[in-house]
């Protein structure tokens, strides 16, 4: 569909775009309900939402209820249409007050899932008898012609519904909302002026419809159907609009130096100039933003329920507003609520800003103000100052430009980088300028080799770590051996020292050497050699110097010698001209020192064997040999003896080892068991399942509970018993576990009581534990015991590692010839929900056993049907199993009342028979609707009056008196004046009868009876011939019925005549 763009315009009032073509919508619905407390919704195909709401559903509260402005009424059957207007009525238009002209105005828009829709009332009333209605056709025209006439009228509708939408009217009277169409606006252009109750709108609403069918269920019965507005509260909306922006002038700084480097020598030194440039830009704009206040004025004659206030700014969004209220608030008639908003916008583009206002009945109210843009509110950074880091303050700057000065930096207290930032004070803006000062100095070197001659000698020592042995089989201990060789003494002779000096310049930049000279201390001048060099000398970067000196000494007394260069300074500008400045002395030193030496030795190095072991090796210092041997039980048990050796003197020590080893025992015991567990089963019989009683009579009902044993199941075989390990050792035996297994079955749990594993077993000392296990049968089998003993690796220290395990084991047989039998629910309880306990029941009672008791059924008030359950059920002695079965016996309670509802049969009234519905139940209410003071409606049309007479001879007469209310003497007819019927007891027809009707009174005698008999007398009342006739002075009013034979009244019953609410 074209043209479906909804516009919120300024002053509250709603517009859309012009209407390219009709807002066409269709779809089959249903809103049928159930009964007056129903509810239910549909949706059109394009989104306009139906709702048919109960009279008596309480869910929206008084939805369908409040003040009302109808419109146009429409009458006729099977079908009607229709329109309001001022002019000529047409098709079937009632005339009237509830037809007339209405502007677009009147026509209430309420938020539908956050939707606008225009919300239109709909009075349905048909008759109760056939409440089923259809609205096939909704048309809605806009004209400036309240006198319009003449459908379709030569105009295109704004909306037109074309479809099915069913309804059940179940609501009573008229006065109120039955059915609620919410038309979507999303695709109608509302004429400016014309929101909600604006007093300048002049534009009119037509409203075409078309209901009933022209046959089937859906007719109009010709009751009349009315549209009509709600009135509610509204409200006028205005708001204003203030902006603001700020205009900042950008600026660039650039800062620089000449030379930003310097490579100089420990005491030299370079000056640098550093100039700093400022550049001003074109001012930018920014910190768009616009706040205001919203105005809402109550300017209806009602207070107003406010439930929110929004505000949305186009190409923004939405903006919270402030009103120092909370929602919903109700606005007093003719007061003002005032709301203030604010909010920053990404640039100056012009927007439109529009509050919208929600009611508590949904209405939607808005308005709009324009953002616009001026001239800047605030300017920045017109004029700005500069700071340097090193030089403070550089003065200030109104447009672009420069300035400049100079810095001198010396080696090494200069050292590193220099970082300088110049900063503009009102941005932070800043640049830097860096000057990196290397400072370099060139390093001397220089080494120290001493020489003299030395003469040794040696002694041997061996021994055993531990020299015996007590262990288990499987076990092993490692003894450390150590054969120690000692170098006792030495005389040295012929000292000497000579060397390297080394002069390296590592830096970028050449150093000027003057001079290298070497001194030993104690007065002592080296020889120095620099080959083909001389001074002054130009070492070049990354590059070195190497001299030789050599000097004989005294003897092995430590001294200092130390070597010295001399290199010339100098200083630069920052246009890189140098001049000379002084000199620097750079040393190297080196120890003479005898501590290492080169030597030349005599007898210096040894080698040494084992019987065991083999070669050891050489030594040429004190040094121990060692090595491990391990013994292993039982291979190694024993005594072993070995010796060490020294090859060159023939030097030699023993030492010997003694191995004993040892076994742990396990034995075993079986004693078996296992359950008997008995099965049951109940079963529960009634003598009756389907019982008819009398009201205020009774009957009995037999019950018996019967108990057997179903069975047996044997399990939890089960096996239990001690194990023994003993150790017999003279050291103690660690016990990893202790296990135990059943041959099918595999492990069996085993206690062993306060020991936990790794378990510590004394020497000569036992562990008792106990094992038990479930097993699936009772076959025999063999159930063997496993103690696992830790095997160790004992190191020479006495430190154990453990090394793999060693198993025992020990076996018994297991045979259920001699177990022990437990029994499991061997004996029940038997209880019944209604006899209580009924006794205890055990294995070795005679079985089945059966219990019986008697139930006494009634008496009752009242008629009806009944259900007794009754259950019986048992439980064990040991596990509490149960087991039920329960009994139904349904009770009919008949011979209640005389009026009933359409429908009651004869054998329903006598209770042979029991209701279907409202047919075979009493009625106690007729319920009437009033238009213009006279009675318009009643419900429901017919119902039955039934009496038994007892005839005494050949004929008996009864009159069927009916006794209206002495304030509305107005008797209910009987229907069609012939719906008098009579039956015998069996309720079979008996048509030898004949009967009058006088004033609701109905006389009848029954011929060719018997004495002693009884008959049943059914008389058909129809209380329609009410309709039209003044309603009753009062709400509710009571009719009185009665049987009276031979003088004698019986079979009183009356009902109450209530008017709808």
């Amino acid at each position: 569909m074209l043209g479906r763009a909804l516009a919120l315009l300024g002053g509250a009032a709603i517009a859309l775009t012009a209407v390219l073509a009709v807002f066409a919508d269709g779809g089959a619905l249903n809103v049928e309900v159930p009964d007056r407390h129903g509810y239910a919704a549909d949706f059109t195909d394009d989104g306009a939402k139906v709702e048919y709401i109960g009279d008596l559903n309480t869910t929206f509260g008084s939805s369908g209820s409040g003040v009302f402005d109808a419109f146009v009424r429409l009458q006729a059957e099977p079908q009607e249409a229709g329109y309001n207007t001022d002019g000529d009525l047409e098709f079937n238009t009632k005339s009237g007050n509830f037809t007339h002209s209405i502007l677009v105005s009147d026509i209430p828009v309420i938020s539908v899932g956050g939707q606008p829709h225009w919300e239109l009332w709909a009075d349905i009333n048909d008759s109760d008898n056939t409440p089923l209605i259809s609205l096939n056709k909704l048309e809605i025209y806009f004209t400036d012609d309240k006198d319009l006439t003449g459908y379709p009228f030569g105009l295109t509708p704004v909306y037109a519904f074309s479809g099915s939408i069913h309804i059940n009217d179940v609501n009573q009277g008229s006065g109120r909302g039955d059915l609620r169409y919410s038309v979507p606006l999303d695709g109608i252009t509302i004429p400016t002026d014309c929101s909600y109750k604006n007093p300048a709108c002049d534009t009119y609403f037509v409203l075409y419809s078309q209901w009933g069918a022209a046959s089937g269920s859906y007719t109009s019965d010709g009751g009349f159907e009315e549209w009509k507005v709600k009135e509610y509260p509204f409200v006028t909306v205005s708001k204003t609009a203030t902006t603001t922006f700020t205009r900042t002038f950008p600026w660039t700084i650039d800062k620089s130096v000449t030379p930003d480097t310097w490579d100089l020598f420990t005491n030299e030194s370079g000056t640098s100039r550093y100039t700093v440039t400022l550049t001003k830009g074109a001012g930018v704009d920014s910190a768009w933003a616009v706040s205001g206040t919203i105005t809402i004025e109550n300017t209806s004659p009602d207070d107003a329920v406010i439930n929110s206030v929004t505000d949305v700014i186009s190409g923004v969004g939405s903006v919270t507003p402030s009103c120092g209220v909370s929602f919903p608030y109700i606005l007093p008639e003719g007061d003002t609520l005032s709301c203030t908003y604010s909010s920053a916008l990404s640039d100056g583009t012009g927007r439109t800003n529009t509050a919208t206002v929600t009611l508590d009945y949904g209405g939607l109210f808005t308005g709009s103000a324009a953002i616009t843009f001026g001239a800047p509110t605030t300017v920045v950074n017109n004029t700005v100052s500069v700071t340097d880091t090193y030089a403070g303050s550089l003065g200030t700057f109104s447009a672009s430009g420069s300035t400049s000065y100079n810095r001198t930096f010396t080696c090494d207290g200069d050292e590193g980088t220099h970082n300088n930032t110049a900063t503009i004070t009102q941005t932070g803006q800043s640049d830097s300028a860096s000057v990196d000062v290397d400072c370099y100095e060139i390093n001397v070197t220089k080494d120290a080799a001493t020489s003299l001659t030395r003469t040794f000698h040696w002694t041997i020592d061996k021994s055993v770590t531990p020299a015996s042995w007590d262990m288990f089989t499987g076990d092993s201990g490692t003894s450390a051996y150590s054969v120690f060789v000692d170098k006792t003494g030495f005389t040295d002779s012929a000292w000497a020292v000579t060397g390297n000096i080394h002069v390296n310049n590592p830096n970028p930049i050449a150093a000027t050497i003057n001079s290298v000279s070497d001194a030993i201390s104690g007065g002592i001048t080296a020889t120095v050699d620099c080959g083909a060099v001389t001074f002054p000398y130009v070492l070049a970067a990354s590059s070195s110097l190497d001299c030789t000196y050599s000097a004989a000494l005294p003897d092995g007394t430590a001294r200092t010698n130390t070597a010295t260069a001399v290199r010339q300074d100098h200083s630069y500008t920052y246009l890189l001209v140098s001049s000379d400045s002084g000199t620097t002395s750079k040393q190297g030193q080196a120890a003479v020192s005898f501590a290492a030496p080169v030597i030349t030795s005599v007898n210096a190095t040894i080698n040494v064997t084992d019987t065991f072991a083999g070669a050891l090796g050489s030594a040429s210092d004190d040094r121990t040999f060692t090595y491990n041997r391990t013994f292993t039980c039982d291979a190694d048990e024993g005594t072993h003896n070995n010796t060490a050796t020294i090859t060159q003197t023939g030097q030699n020590d023993s030492a010997s080892v003694d191995v004993d080893c040892y076994e742990i025992t396990v034995s075993k015991d079986a004693d078996e068991s296992f359950d008997r567990k008995y099965f049951w089963e109940i079963n529960k019989t009634g003598s009756e399942e389907e019982i008819t009683v009398p009201v205020d009579q009774t009957a009995t009902v037999d019950y018996d509970v019967t108990v057997d044993v179903t069975g047996h199941t044997d399990s939890d075989w089960a096996v239990s018993g001690t194990i023994t390990v003993h150790n017999p050792a003279p050291i103690a035996a660690t016990i990893n576990s202790v296990a135990d297994s059943i041959s099918g079955i595999g492990a069996v749990s085993v206690d062993c009581g306060t020991a936990t594993f790794p378990y510590s077993l004394a020497a000569g000392g036992n562990l008792v534990c106990t094992y038990s296990s479930a097993l699936p049968d009772a076959s025999t089998r063999t159930n063997t015991a496993t103690a696992t003993r830790q095997n160790y690796d004992y190191a020479s220290n006495g430190t154990a590692t453990p090394d793999g395990t060693t198993a025992r084991t020990g076996t018994a047989s297991v045979n259920f010839a001699g177990a022990t039998m437990t029994k499991i629910d061997e004996c029940i309880d038997v209880s019944d929900t209604h006899a209580g306990a009924l006794g205890t029941v055990c294995v070795g009672d005679t079985l089945p056993r059966t219990f019986h008791y008697e139930r006494t059924v009634g008496p009752y008030s009242s008629c009806g049907d009944r259900t007794l359950n009754n259950t019986a059920t048992f439980e064990t002695n040991d596990t509490g199993t149960t087991g039920e079965d329960s009994w139904r016996v349904v009770v009919h309670v008949t011979g209640c009342g005389n009026l009933f509802h359409t429908g009651t049969t004869c054998d329903q009234y006598l209770g042979n028979d029991p209701p279907s519905g409202l047919a075979g139940q009493g009625i106690d209410q007729v319920n009437y609707s009033v238009r213009a003071n006279l009675i318009s409606q009643i419900d429901p049309g017919v119902f039955f009056y039934y009496t038994t007479v007892t005839a005494g001879g050949s004929s008996v007469t009864a009159l069927v008196n009916q006794d209206p209310p002495g304030t509305y003497p107005n008797p209910m007819s009987i229907q069609n004046n012939n719906q008098v019927r009579v039956f015998d007891a069996d309720c079979d027809v008996y048509d030898n009868f004949t009967f009058s009707i006088a004033n609701g009174d109905v006389t009848v005698t029954i011929n060719g009876t018997s004495a002693g008999n009884d008959y049943i007398i059914s008389v058909k009342y129809d209380p329609k011939n009410l309709v039209g006739l003044p309603k009753p002075p009062t709400n509710s009013v009571t009719y009185d019925w009665e049987t009276v034979v031979g003088g004698s009244s019986s079979n009183q019953d009356s009902l109450d005549l209530v008017k709808k609410q």
